[in-house]
């Protein structure tokens, strides 16, 4: 055989073998993890702070509840439910029914499909993460200016996409992660509203089975409009936006 048809045969052969694909850890939804991009650096969390927690923010990296969540897998391979250790397991990440670009925190329901995140390995220890709400493409992603605050953008090749999940350690077996402090329960019911809308009633308790903080959540499109239902109110360091009514 000629040299000619020898480096033929080697260039078809190095054609056709592929690399193999990168390998990732599973996902372990027995564990918290820190979610930080590879835009902004290890030194930069998605958090919950106590100044708002209703709204996601970028962080400084620390050792703090607020930057620790929660994976669930839900309906599907890939698909999960994300709450916070600092607010608990009622609520989980969703996407703002006033706003598709920003990040909500709203009662943990397992049906609405802004809670739940396909997460998807995109290669060197990163993940990209969408929603089933607004589909493929949009990913989470952070901005590049002001606060680097997360939002929904149009899915692409963008460092602010790529996301590290680093454990942190196991979720613990039982009880609610609650306020720093611990020990309250969370209860979640569904009833019918006035215009028969659907509103989800999420309950936080103490121990001794009194209110912590009680409120509702109208879910889909029968928000109520008037200003007497569009009550944002803190208490006992919670503080809520969207469409509910909040009372203890």
């Amino acid at each position: 055989m000629s040299c000619a048809a020898l480096l033929v045969l080697f260039a078809f052969s190095y054609s056709v073998a592929a690399p193999p694909a990168p390998s990732q850890a599973a996902i372990d939804p027995g564990s918290w993890y820190r979610f930080a991009n590879e835009f902004l650096g290890e030194e930069r969390a998605l958090e919950i702070s106590a100044a708002d927690q209703s709204h996601p923010a970028m962080g400084k990296a620390a050792q703090v509840t607020g930057q620790l969540w929660c994976l669930q897998l839900t309906e599907g391979e890939g698909v999960y439910q994300i709450t916070n250790k600092y607010l608990g397991d009622g609520l989980a990440l969703d996407i703002d029914p006033g706003d598709s670009s920003k990040l909500l925190m709203t009662p943990a329901d397992e049906i609405s499909p802004g809670q739940l995140w396909e997460i998807t390995p995109v290669g060197e220890g990163y993940y990209r993460l969408t929603n089933q709400s607004l589909e493929a493409g949009w990913a989470l992603d952070t901005y590049g200016d002001g606060e680097n605050a997360p939002f929904m953008g149009e899915t692409g090749d963008y460092a602010g996409q790529f996301w590290e999940l680093s454990p942190q350690g196991k979720v613990e077996a039982s009880g609610s992660a609650g306020q720093p402090g611990g020990g309250s329960a969370t209860e979640n019911k569904k009833k019918t509203g006035p215009k028969g809308e659907e509103v989800l009633v999420w309950e936080e308790k103490y121990p001794d089975g009194k209110t912590k903080f009680k409120y509702e959540y109208y879910v889909s499109g029968a928000q109520p409009k008037s200003d007497e239902d569009h009550i944002v109110r803190a208490k006992n360091d919670h503080a809520f936006a969207g469409y509910y009514k909040a009372y203890l």
